[in-house]
C-alpha cells in the first residue's frame, strides 16, 4: 500500500515470518537511516509486538473478516 493510505489503529494483512497474518498498527516510529514510514504493530496471530514498514501492509482487513479469523484461531488453540 502507499504510505499515505496506511492509518494507525487499523488492521492490515502483512507478511510476517513468511506467513500472511493480520497486524494492528499501534504507533508510528522514527527509524533513522530507513526510508518510508515505520510502525510498532501487534501480530494478531501470535500477540507479539513487531516493527513493520508501510510497504509491508497489503490490504485493510474488515472488522467482519477479522472477527472470523480470530474465531478460527481460538478453535485451533
Amino acid at each position: 500500500m502507499k504510505m499515505s493510505e496506511v492509518e494507525i489503529g487499523k488492521v492490515y494483512v502483512a507478511r510476517v515470518s513468511g506467513l500472511l497474518v493480520p497486524v494492528r498498527l499501534d504507533e508510528e516510529i522514527n527509524r533513522p537511516h530507513r526510508q518510508g514510514r515505520w510502525f510498532n504493530a501487534i501480530n494478531l496471530r501470535s500477540g507479539r509486538t513487531i516493527h513493520i514498514s508501510a510497504a509491508k501492509c497489503r490490504k485493510e482487513v474488515s472488522p467482519k473478516k477479522l472477527k472470523e479469523y480470530l474465531a478460527l484461531l481460538a478453535e485451533d488453540r
